[in-house]
């Protein structure tokens, strides 16, 4: 039962998270739900330190050791949300998740530079903030 339970509740935090559709009942060898119990179930996750690669991903996680963090399988994670951040950038489709609410909020902050209105930040910083956030 427990195993089931938390089957959905990974398709569920996929689903809501991350805008994907795993549908991992049943499916022990999907590879979001295999990252995701390495990376959550480790030792350290029962710590306040855990929260500290999901602030600064890019940063942290190349100076954590792997054997903490499990670094391999949280840059999983970051990777599979800027590759989606990505192809939706591509795409006129709308989603209506996370992702996309998060990225088009972030993307609307400006800031007053020499008397013109510019972005606040990058493209690549918002992508890394809402990666962030997503895994956060």
């Amino acid at each position: 039962m427990k195993e089931e339970l938390n089957s959905v509740s990974m398709d569920v935090i996929a689903k809501c998270a991350f805008g994907l559709t795993i549908e991992s009942l049943g499916n022990k060898d999907d590879p979001f739900m295999e990252k995701a119990t390495r990376v959550f179930g480790a030792h350290i996750n029962k710590t306040p330190f855990i929260l500290l690669p999901f602030i600064l991903p890019n940063f942290l996680v190349r100076w954590m050791s792997a054997g903490v963090f499990h670094n391999e399988d949280f840059r999983y994670f970051v990777k599979l949300m800027t590759d989606l951040i990505e192809q939706r950038s591509k795409s006129t489709q709308k989603f209506h998740d996370f992702p996309e609410t998060a990225t088009e909020t972030v993307s609307s902050y400006t800031k007053e530079e020499n008397g013109k209105t510019k972005p606040m930040w990058t493209k690549e910083e918002v992508d890394e903030i809402v990666a962030a956030q997503v895994a956060h």
